[in-house]
């Protein structure tokens, strides 16, 4: 058993904890001194340092020197950041280096600014920053800065301005009087090719350029001491690789206190993108140009074509059909088709398509296609055809599965210009289970059309092949293809709830194939399609079209089919004529485009003076009026000229009967 305390524990015990007092305050006294002594270096650190705290962004702290630097007192600095202090340009460079650091990319610790005193006076400035973290997250930095403005305009500002030029997105050089490399910025190194500056400096300007492009543009810009340098020199770069890419380059010329040139200063950008959009630019509006040409000739050309389809339709009648003469006349009706659909595809290419999908038979625009395609290929090239008739009918717009057919058929030729071959084109049904479907498929089991579209020419790569759908991937030379053409392919079968896949080979060809959704035909559209109306009728009919003889057939043809027929060649006669009688018509068939008032606007005011009027209107060729709009306006239909007698006939009675065909 323990006995109690004695009194010299107790003396013992009391002078342990007074000399433990006395080296605390000992140990106190020290730290005090040492922070004193540390806030006194801080203070008359004859450079000037300043501590930033990154939660608000502000001056924590700064010495005398750093006061003396810009000329604020310690007290007004603590409602400053260093922004506050920064020229526009360090502004930036400042803000930039911000987000890389806080985004986790590597920044320099050294950096140049421009620091604006509160008296106006602009210093240069060389700053070190030491991050200061908690937790592994940066709270705040000590940052030591010194006045470098006389090293600064000593050495012609050129060292600090190679920190703030790495900055730059332009590709930026410095080359020597011998023509060798000084300064190198990242940016010029990548567009080169290069992963680092340092392998580049020392290599001599001209493994830069194209001989003829360094001899005429670059050198005389060296050689010749009354040249200053040249702005926006549109000239072609060389990689690493040896391929050339365009730039803009702007260059000065550096020269000493005689006058004579010491230096070079090259800035250039890559305008490869930016050529690329100016000639998608102007492939747009060298279409939109075509297309309003285009437009302009298939008016007058289906305003020549109506009337010889109409007269020899009208001949047909008059012609016992055992004439040889009639035979004659049958092939101008052929001709006059095979005209429209020529022009029909023409301003496929002109002019953007409605969107809006019909059943439409495959075989038929398969057949259009080749026809079209024949006649651009050289002899060199056979073209083989495998199409099965009667493969039924899909769903699409025709016009643009004529787009892809050229598309493709196109680029078949492309990759057998040279050497010459076969292009081989087949269509037959295919019944597709899961099995069948690829995985990236966007399609579902069931009824398909296929079409596939082979060639024997050069093939695709396995890493060309995987990106031939890309919006802009091309592998033709500059100007020979935008890269959008198997873009808008790929676009148009997922429209039409088909897909397209590729097989290729390098060396051995290339085929595409496509899958169309077959239409399943339902027994009331099969008779439907098959029904024949009776076109024949005994109403009162207005004809307003500007050509004579257009008027004039038609007139003869309705006539001959029991209509009264009221025909004018000018829209404001017959506007006149409806007014003072408009009950006198029971029908208006209208031209879109005439002089004075178009169609539309004819037909506008004709409902406003008797709102129940019934109407057709017709046109050759409009970018103004679409199927949509013509409903919208009241029209009955939207007709093509050129169209046959029985079309419109059939159209007539079908709008006096109030039944849609």
């Amino acid at each position: 058993m323990e006995g109690k305390p004695t009194e010299n524990d107790y003396h013992a015990l009391l002078g342990n904890l007074e000399l433990e007092t006395r080296k605390r305050v000992k140990a106190e006294t020290a730290l005090q001194e040492a922070e004193a002594k540390l806030n006194h270096a801080f203070a008359s650190f004859p450079a000037g340092i300043y501590e930033i705290d990154f939660t608000t962004g502000k001056f924590s702290n700064v010495n005398e020197a750093m006061c003396g630097y810009c000329g604020y007192s310690r007290e007004e600095f603590k409602g400053l950041s260093p922004q506050d202090l920064l020229t526009p340009e360090s502004q930036a460079l400042y803000e930039q280096r911000v987000r890389d650091f806080f985004s986790g990319k590597q920044i320099t610790p050294t950096v140049c600014y421009t620091i604006r005193r509160k008296d106006g006076q602009e210093l240069v400035c060389l700053l070190n920053n030491q991050f200061l973290y908690k937790d592994g997250i940066p709270v705040g930095a000590t940052v030591i800065i010194r006045d470098i403005t006389a090293e600064w305009n000593t050495q012609k500002t050129l060292r600090c301005q190679a920190m703030a030029l790495e900055q730059s997105f332009d590709g930026i050089a410095l080359f020597s009087r011998e023509d060798e490399a000084i300064f190198i910025n990242q940016a010029w190194a990548e567009m080169h090719g290069y992963e680092t500056t340092d392998e580049l400096i020392g290599k001599k300007i001209g493994v830069f350029h194209s001989r003829d492009q360094y001899e005429k543009l670059v050198l005389p810009a060296m050689l010749d001491p009354e040249n200053d340098g040249a702005s926006n020199l549109r000239i072609f770069h060389i990689r690493q690789n040896g391929e050339q890419f365009p730039t803009r380059m702007s260059t000065s010329i550096i020269k000493d206190d005689k006058g004579q040139p010491t230096a070079i200063l090259a800035i250039a950008q890559d305008i490869t993108e930016q050529l690329r959009m100016e000639e998608c630019l102007r492939q747009s509006q060298k279409m939109e140009a075509i297309g309003t040409l285009a437009g302009g000739i298939a008016h007058d050309f289906n305003n020549i074509l109506y009337p010889i389809m109409g007269y020899a339709e009208l001949a047909l009648e008059d012609i016992h059909p055992h004439n040889p003469a009639a035979e004659y006349v049958r092939e101008i009706v052929h001709a006059t088709e095979r005209a429209k659909s020529l022009v029909a595809q023409i301003l496929s290419f002109s002019k953007p398509s409605e969107e809006k999908q019909r059943p439409i038979k495959l075989p038929a625009i398969v057949d259009e296609a080749l026809h079209l395609i024949r006649a651009t290929l050289p002899s060199t090239i056979e073209i083989q055809e495998d199409i099965q008739a009667g493969t039924g009918l899909i769903i699409g717009n025709a016009t643009q599965v004529h787009q892809v057919l050229m598309n493709l058929c196109t680029n078949s030729y492309h990759a057998m210009k040279d050497s010459g071959g076969v292009l081989r084109v087949s269509l037959e049904k295919k019944i597709l289970d899961s099995d069948d479907l690829p995985p990236s498929s966007r399609m579902a089991p069931g009824q398909y059309l296929q079409l596939q579209i082979t060639d024997t020419g050069t093939g695709m790569e396995p890493h060309v092949a995987s990106r031939i759908f890309e919006p802009y991937f091309t592998t033709k030379p500059q100007g020979e293809g935008s890269g959008m053409g198997l873009a808008m392919v790929h676009s148009i079968m997922g429209k039409h709830g088909g897909d397209i896949l590729v097989d290729t080979n390098f060396g051995q060809g290339t085929t595409f194939t496509l899958y169309f959704p077959l239409l399943e035909m339902k027994g009331s559209f099969s008779k439907r399609i098959e029904a024949v109306q009776n076109i024949r009728g005994n109403e009162r009919i207005l004809l307003v079209d500007d050509e004579v003889s257009i008027i004039k057939m038609l007139g003869m043809a309705l006539e001959r089919l029991g209509y009264q027929v009221h025909a004018f060649d000018n829209s404001l006669d017959a506007l006149e004529a409806f007014r003072k009688h408009p009950d006198n018509y029971d029908l208006a068939v209208v031209d879109m485009t005439m002089p004075f008032m178009t169609g539309d606007v004819l037909a506008h005011h004709m409902k406003q003076i008797r709102p129940d009027v019934k109407f057709v209107l017709c046109t050759g060729y409009s970018r103004k009026l679409s199927d949509a709009q013509a409903s919208e306006l009241g029209a009955f239909k939207l007709l093509k000229k050129p169209l046959s007698t029985k079309t419109l006939a059939s159209t007539i009675r079908q709008a006096l009967d109030g039944c849609k065909g």
